[in-house]
């Protein structure tokens, strides 16, 4: 039935208890962390690049989060009257 949670016995001893709990995705705190940085100058210029990864971390992140930015002028313009 749609809704309903789908429940296993994943001990296997034929009841469901606390011991069937299994965690589910990751905790909020990532287990690994990489970074890879690299520099260089040559001549008075310089340039700078840095990678930076995490991995095993669960993130929710919410519609809500986004940032919108409106520009009226554009706004008049998308959504001006059309002509051919």
């Amino acid at each position: 039935m749609p809704g309903n949670y789908v429940i296993l016995d994943y001990d296997g001893d034929g009841t469901i208890t606390s011991f069937d709990q299994i965690p589910y995705g990751f905790s909020n705190v990532p287990e690994n962390t990489v970074n890879f940085q690299f520099g260089l100058d040559y001549k008075g210029f310089s340039g700078f690049v840095q990678f930076y990864g995490a991995s095993n971390v669960t993130r929710y992140v919410g519609l809500n989060s986004l940032v919108v930015l409106e520009i009226p002028r554009l706004r008049k313009v998308l959504t001006g009257p059309r002509t051919i």
